[in-house]
């Protein structure tokens, strides 16, 4: 019988082994973290090891595993990288908060006596003639002198903008041709109205009030149903490859 002292006995030996574990992962954003409507961010996951991704949206997975991706929608985003050999270890980035801002309106192109007005009010006007913008023309309103397509874009407190449908202006005694004209008929109209000209071109049909009703491209001859069009007047805008320009006024009459 021992009696005397602890006993000491050596036990097997267990190795722990680290493994690696992405420890430095960055999230980081291409561009301003508000977004307007219509408009996307690019995130981008970045890691110290090599690893896969996992994206997240208000804590719900994304089933998306690229290294980086485009969003459009507001929201809490973070990404979970792991480790790409067995056993896996995983690592959570930080988050980067994607706001939406508020869609500004879509003005339309007012005429008021011998002045293009846009329908909205707004801090920020820009107009444009044909696409090209007019540098002083800043204002709600503005004359137009030239015969064409004009614009106008607006743009709110906290940066988005918004563009108006095109509005073709019509110059007094300023209408640009065809080397050959083009024939409209029969004018006035009913539910039938025929175009013939020698070039192709892009043609467009404008209701009195600027609004773009059709548009297409034809050679040579074209003919459009317009049986469902309302009485009154229209404007047939015409366009070649080289840039001549034709416009024609029509009426429509109910027989």
């Amino acid at each position: 019988m021992y009696i005397g002292g602890p006993i000491y006995v050596t036990s097997n030996v267990i190795n722990v082994n680290s493994l690696p574990t992405p420890a430095i992962v960055t999230l980081s954003t291409k561009g301003p973290t508000s977004l307007c409507p219509g408009d996307s961010i690019q995130l981008k996951a970045q890691s110290d090891i090599s690893a896969n991704f996992h994206w997240f949206r208000n804590n719900t997975y994304m089933q998306n595993m690229n290294d980086s991706i485009h969003v459009n929608a507001s929201g809490n985003y973070f990404f979970i990288a792991t480790t790409d050999s067995f056993p896996r270890c995983s690592t959570q980035s930080n988050a980067v908060n994607i706001t939406m801002l508020s869609a500004i309106p879509k003005p339309n192109i007012l005429v008021v006596g011998d002045y293009l007005k846009s329908s909205e009010i707004s801090n920020f006007y820009q107009w444009y003639f044909n696409d090209t913008i007019l540098p002083a023309e800043n204002n709600s309103m503005m004359k137009p002198t030239k015969s064409g397509f004009y614009k106008v874009q607006i743009r709110s407190s906290q940066g988005c903008s918004n563009l108006s449908n095109p509005y073709l202006h019509l110059a007094a005694g300023n209408q640009d041709t065809f080397l050959e004209n083009p024939v409209i008929y029969p004018n006035p109209f009913d539910d039938q109205i025929f175009i013939k000209a020698a070039d192709k071109s892009i043609f467009y049909v404008y209701s009195s009030d600027g609004k773009l009703l059709h548009t297409g491209t034809y050679s040579q001859q074209l003919s459009l149903n317009t049986d469902t069009w309302n009485e009154g007047l229209y404007i047939i805008y015409m366009v070649s490859p080289e840039g001549r320009r034709y416009s024609s006024r029509v009426v429509k009459h109910k027989k």
